[in-house]
Parts: C-alpha cells; sequence; structure tokens
C-alpha cells in the first residue's frame, strides 16, 4: 500500500498524517512506541478508527519510527 508493508502500516500512517491530534502528538514523540504511550494520555482508545490496533504485531515499526523522526 503507497509504498508501505502492509495495510495495517498504511492505515497508521495515514491517520497520523491526517488527524491534528494524532500528527502534533507525533511531533513531539521520539519514536511510535513513544507515539502510543502518548495517545493513551489522550483516550485515542486502542486502534485507528478503521480498527486497526495501534500496537498490532502485523505493524512496521521501523516504518512507523521513521515516521515519526521525520516529524520532528
Amino acid at each position: 500500500m503507497n509504498g508501505y508493508t502492509n495495510w495495517e502500516t498504511w492505515n497508521v500512517v495515514s491517520w497520523i498524517g491526517n488527524d491534528e491530534l494524532l500528527y502534533n502528538i507525533s511531533i513531539e514523540a521520539s519514536d511510535y512506541a513513544d507515539f502510543v504511550h502518548r495517545i493513551s494520555w489522550y483516550s485515542q482508545g486502542s486502534c485507528t478508527p478503521d480498527g486497526v490496533d495501534w500496537e498490532s504485531s502485523v505493524l512496521n515499526r521501523a516504518e512507523l519510527d521513521e515516521l515519526i523522526k521525520e516529524h520532528v
């Protein structure tokens, strides 16, 4: 999907890039694990609005870490 390993990773990237609150949280995060920890403070739920668990084992963490680092 659009250069990402799988649909789930693309979906998470899509939500982070297109939701103002999630984007702002990503700017403050040091990596994807920190982002997931921070969204719990805002009661964003355990998954994207499309049902992808923020901590799913199928997510490509390296791609998500790179995304977070680009936002800094």
